[in-house]
């Protein structure tokens, strides 16, 4: 009988673990920023269902949207204490791209592609090596350059210009190996950006 229980037990257990898949990922040696620092928190993607005795995963709009939104106070919680200056952005009005007004400086616009490597990409390590102002699109722009390595452990390397022009966000990005590819694709990528134009 107390086998059967122990059995039973680990099969709850088993259950349990499987309904919660989460995952943090820093670099090695990644200290939290403190200080005067800003922090812009992007529309979460966040969703919340019901998992039936069938397995199949009946979406719940209420959870969604009360997890998304807990995840962004949450956010803004933390940074807070640590002295930043957060931006919530949960909607592209949010962020006053549409209506011409936005206001994301080179810094922010940093920011949000290393923030993307990191969590969209699963990135481990990501390093910034350059960022300068370039005319792009007729605008003034940034120039974001930066290495990284992912799960697979292979080193690269990344280019990206970035403007907010007529209301709207503009990225244009080169991505390849550190060795050799990234060199040999780099000049024809700065020409294209160069020669690029809205039309």
């Amino acid at each position: 009988m107390r086998a059967i229980r122990i059995a039973a037990l680990a099969v709850s257990a088993l259950f349990l673990y499987g309904c919660e898949t989460t995952r943090q990922q820093a670099d090695i040696g990644f200290q939290p920023r403190k200080g005067n620092y800003r922090v812009i928190v992007m529309q979460p993607d966040v969703t919340a269902g019901l998992l039936t005795a069938g397995g199949i995963v009946e979406p719940r709009e209420d959870w969604t949207n009360a997890a998304r939104d807990n995840v962004v106070k949450a956010v803004e919680a933390r940074e807070t204490q640590r002295a930043a200056v957060v931006k919530i952005a949960a909607t592209n009005q949010d962020t006053g791209w549409e209506t011409g007004n936005a206001t994301m400086t080179p810094q922010d616009l940093t920011s949000m592609v290393e923030s993307a490597y990191r969590i969209r990409g699963g990135v481990k390590i990501f390093e910034t090596t350059a960022v300068k102002p370039v005319t792009f699109l007729g605008q003034q722009g940034v120039q974001f350059d930066y290495t990284f390595v992912n799960e697979d452990s292979i080193k690269r390397r990344g280019r990206s210009v970035m403007v907010v022009a007529g209301g709207k966000l503009y990225v244009m990005s080169l991505n390849a190996t550190a060795l050799h590819y990234f060199d040999a694709a780099l000049p024809d990528f700065d020409a294209m950006a160069a020669s690029a134009s809205i039309g």
